[in-house]
Protein backbone atom coordinates (compact mmCIF):
# COMPACT_ATOMS: atom_id res chain seq x y z
CA UNK A 1 0.00 0.00 0.00
CA UNK A 2 2.75 2.62 0.77
CA UNK A 3 4.53 1.73 -2.38
CA UNK A 4 1.41 2.73 -4.55
CA UNK A 5 1.09 5.77 -2.55
CA UNK A 6 4.93 6.91 -2.77
CA UNK A 7 4.92 5.96 -6.13
CA UNK A 8 1.92 8.18 -6.74
CA UNK A 9 3.84 11.01 -5.03
CA UNK A 10 6.89 11.00 -7.48
CA UNK A 11 4.47 11.10 -10.37
CA UNK A 12 2.83 13.87 -9.51
CA UNK A 13 6.00 15.42 -8.51
CA UNK A 14 7.31 14.54 -11.54
CA UNK A 15 4.24 15.93 -13.62
CA UNK A 16 4.25 19.43 -11.00
CA UNK A 17 7.84 19.59 -12.63
CA UNK A 18 7.23 19.20 -16.10
CA UNK A 19 4.39 21.36 -16.29
CA UNK A 20 6.18 24.20 -14.41
CA UNK A 21 9.54 23.99 -16.84
CA UNK A 22 6.54 24.45 -19.75
CA UNK A 23 4.50 27.37 -17.64
CA UNK A 24 8.24 29.07 -17.45
CA UNK A 25 9.44 28.07 -21.58
CA UNK A 26 6.18 29.79 -23.03
CA UNK A 27 6.77 32.98 -20.81
CA UNK A 28 9.82 33.28 -21.95
CA UNK A 29 11.45 33.32 -18.26
CA UNK A 30 14.02 30.69 -18.52
CA UNK A 31 14.96 32.00 -21.85
CA UNK A 32 15.00 35.53 -20.47
CA UNK A 33 17.46 34.81 -17.74
CA UNK A 34 20.09 33.46 -20.09
CA UNK A 35 23.23 35.71 -20.21
CA UNK A 36 24.37 36.71 -23.47
CA UNK A 37 21.18 37.11 -25.09
CA UNK A 38 21.29 39.21 -28.37
CA UNK A 39 17.70 41.30 -27.91
CA UNK A 40 17.96 43.52 -24.68
CA UNK A 41 15.15 46.28 -23.47
CA UNK A 42 17.27 49.24 -22.19
CA UNK A 43 14.28 51.61 -21.14
CA UNK A 44 10.38 51.72 -21.04
CA UNK A 45 8.81 54.75 -20.71
CA UNK A 46 4.57 54.87 -20.82
CA UNK A 47 2.84 56.86 -22.65
CA UNK A 48 -0.75 55.72 -21.35
CA UNK A 49 -2.39 52.27 -20.32
CA UNK A 50 -1.63 50.31 -23.31
CA UNK A 51 1.36 51.88 -24.74
CA UNK A 52 4.75 52.92 -24.42
CA UNK A 53 7.85 53.26 -26.17
CA UNK A 54 10.75 51.25 -25.49
CA UNK A 55 15.01 51.55 -26.35
CA UNK A 56 15.44 48.06 -27.48
CA UNK A 57 18.87 46.54 -28.22
CA UNK A 58 19.29 43.94 -30.88
CA UNK A 59 22.41 42.52 -31.31
CA UNK A 60 24.47 45.57 -32.22
CA UNK A 61 21.51 47.81 -33.48
CA UNK A 62 19.11 50.35 -31.31
CA UNK A 63 15.62 50.57 -32.23
CA UNK A 64 13.18 52.98 -30.82
CA UNK A 65 9.92 51.03 -30.77
CA UNK A 66 6.26 51.91 -30.27
CA UNK A 67 4.53 49.51 -27.95
CA UNK A 68 0.43 49.45 -28.24
CA UNK A 69 -2.14 46.33 -27.58
CA UNK A 70 -2.44 46.36 -30.72
CA UNK A 71 0.92 45.63 -31.51
CA UNK A 72 4.67 47.49 -31.88
CA UNK A 73 6.12 49.81 -34.73
CA UNK A 74 9.44 50.70 -34.97
CA UNK A 75 9.72 54.52 -34.49
CA UNK A 76 13.47 54.71 -35.33
CA UNK A 77 16.43 52.62 -36.00
CA UNK A 78 19.69 54.54 -34.82
CA UNK A 79 22.09 54.80 -37.56
CA UNK A 80 25.70 53.35 -37.10
CA UNK A 81 27.17 56.77 -36.06
CA UNK A 82 24.08 57.38 -33.10
CA UNK A 83 24.69 53.85 -32.56
CA UNK A 84 27.99 53.78 -31.92
CA UNK A 85 28.09 56.45 -29.57
CA UNK A 86 25.92 54.90 -27.52
CA UNK A 87 27.15 51.78 -25.82
CA UNK A 88 25.09 49.69 -23.54
CA UNK A 89 26.26 50.84 -20.27
CA UNK A 90 25.40 54.83 -21.37
CA UNK A 91 22.06 53.68 -22.67
CA UNK A 92 21.08 52.00 -18.93
CA UNK A 93 23.03 55.11 -17.27
CA UNK A 94 21.36 58.09 -19.45
CA UNK A 95 18.10 59.26 -18.89
CA UNK A 96 15.31 57.60 -21.30
CA UNK A 97 13.90 61.54 -21.79
CA UNK A 98 17.38 62.63 -23.22
CA UNK A 99 17.67 60.23 -25.75
CA UNK A 100 14.48 60.27 -27.06
CA UNK A 101 14.31 64.08 -27.33
CA UNK A 102 17.67 63.95 -28.76
CA UNK A 103 17.03 61.83 -31.44
CA UNK A 104 13.48 62.92 -32.33
CA UNK A 105 12.53 66.44 -30.20
CA UNK A 106 13.05 69.87 -31.97
CA UNK A 107 16.52 70.87 -32.23
CA UNK A 108 17.74 73.94 -29.89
Amino acid sequence: MWNVILQFLVALGALVALLWVIYAIINGRLLRNLPGGTVSILERKYIDRNSSIILVRLMEDYYYILVTQSGGTILKKLDDIESSKLSVKEAADKDFKKIFYNRFGRKH
